[in-house]
């Protein structure tokens, strides 16, 4: 059973990229954190959560053009339940996005 940090990523700019796949077998309750490092620009993201592991369409969309600020407040997103096989994209306008995703990983109940 994984606990704390399942993933971390500094993803490209203008494409998805898949942040962290839930394992076969597990269920997963997790919280996703999305910050501009210090010191850099703006950014617009867009977060999704899809069902297997493709790229994502409108419809798995939890934000889309949500902007995130220097020295402000990070996105964060607590509590989301996944299972097996679920993934969770993110697509920034710049290269000063992080993202962080921590939770825990369980034997699948279904």
């Amino acid at each position: 059973m994984a606990t704390g940090r399942l993933a971390a990523s500094r993803p490209s700019s203008g494409a998805f990229t898949a942040i962290y796949t839930v394992p076969g077998g597990k269920d997963a309750i997790v919280n996703i954190r999305v910050g501009v490092t210090s010191g850099s620009v703006e950014s617009s993201i867009c977060l999704a959560i899809t069902s297997t592991n493709v790229n994502p369409t409108v419809v798995d969309y939890l934000y889309c053009d949500y902007v995130l600020y220097s020295g402000s407040e990070p996105l964060n997103e607590t509590g989301i339940p996944l299972t097996a096989g679920n993934t969770i994209w993110i697509k920034p306008a710049t290269n000063t996005v992080n993202c962080h995703v921590y939770g825990v990983e369980t034997a699948s109940l279904g």
